[in-house]
C-alpha cells in the first residue's frame, strides 16, 4: 500500500481513543476545498514509507495506542489496502476507516473483516456532488456506503466540512431525506488557504455563529452532533467582541 505519511499519535481522529493515523496516497476526487493536495496528487510519487516500517512503529507502541485510523487521500482507493487491513486486524488495535464512500465493495470487504468505525465524508447535498466532487461524481456509491455501514454493527460517524454555497439549509433537509436518521454527525472549519482548487482560496470560512445553525439544523436528524476541533464557546465570545468593537 502507498504510504505518504504518518501521525504517531492523536486524540481526535478515533473518538475516545488515543490513535495513530496512517495517511494513504491517491484519491478518485478532487475536491476544491481538500486541504491535503499533496495526497491527493502524488500517486507517481516514489517516496514514502514501508508497510514494514509501519507495522514496526505500531509494535513500539504497543500499550500506548488504542487504535490505528486509516486516512488520505483515499484509503480505498489503494488496491491493496483489503490485504493491509487484514494484517492491521491481527495486531490487536482498534481499526478506523475514513472514506469518501465510492467504493462500497472495498468497504464490505473491509466491514466483513471486522473493522471497529468508519467515518464517511458527506461533502454537500447528493445534487451538488458532481460540483464539488470536480469529477462529476454521483452520490449514488455513497449512498450505498452509508447503508452497508448503517446495516451492519461497525461504529460510525458521517462529517462534512462546511464550506459556504455548499452546506445551506436547502443542502442540509436534503440530505436529512435522502440519509434518514444518523448515529453521529461531525462538522469541521473549512480551510481557505490550503484548498486544493485555487477558486476555492478565495471562499470565506463561515463565521462560528453559522456553523452553530448548522449544528441546529443537522441535530434534528442525528443523534450526536459536534463541531470537531472547536471549543463552542470561544468563537462565539471572539465574536461577540468583534461585534462590540464594530459598533
Amino acid at each position: 500500500m502507498k504510504i505518504r505519511g504518518l501521525q504517531k499519535t492523536s486524540l481526535i481522529d478515533y473518538p475516545a481513543k488515543i490513535s495513530t493515523v496512517i495517511f494513504s496516497s491517491g484519491c478518485n476526487l478532487r475536491c476544491g476545498f481538500c486541504h491535503n493536495s499533496e495526497l491527493v496528487n502524488n500517486t507517481e510519487d516514489k517516496r514514502g514509507i514501508s508497510e514494514k516500517d509501519i507495522f514496526t512503529f505500531l509494535s513500539s507502541r504497543k500499550g500506548l495506542v488504542d487504535a490505528v485510523v486509516l486516512s488520505g487521500g483515499e484509503p480505498l482507493f489503494q488496491k491493496d489496502v483489503i490485504e493491509f487491513i487484514s494484517l492491521l486486524k491481527k495486531s490487536d488495535l482498534l481499526v478506523k476507516i475514513d472514506t469518501n464512500g465510492f467504493f462500497p465493495d472495498k468497504l464490505k470487504m473491509a466491514l466483513d473483516l471486522g473493522i471497529d468505525y468508519v467515518a464517511l465524508d458527506i461533502k454537500t447535498s447528493p445534487s451538488k456532488y458532481p460540483v464539488i466532487t470536480g469529477v462529476n461524481a454521483d452520490f449514488e456509491k455513497v449512498h450505498e456506503s452509508f447503508n452497508l455501514i448503517k446495516s451492519s454493527a461497525v461504529d460510525y460517524e458521517l462529517r462534512m466540512t462546511c464550506v459556504d454555497g455548499f452546506c445551506s439549509d436547502e443542502d442540509l433537509s436534503e440530505i436529512e431525506k435522502t440519509l434518514g436518521r444518523v448515529k453521529r454527525f461531525y462538522l469541521q472549519q473549512f480551510v481557505s488557504e490550503s484548498a486544493l482548487d485555487p477558486v476555492f482560496r478565495d471562499i470565506i470560512p463561515l463565521p462560528f455563529s453559522r456553523l452553530l445553525e448548522i449544528k441546529k439544523k443537522i441535530s434534528e436528524f442525528s443523534d450526536d452532533t459536534v463541531i470537531r476541533g472547536i471549543s463552542e464557546e470561544i468563537p462565539a465570545i471572539r465574536e461577540m467582541a468583534s461585534l462590540s468593537v464594530n459598533i
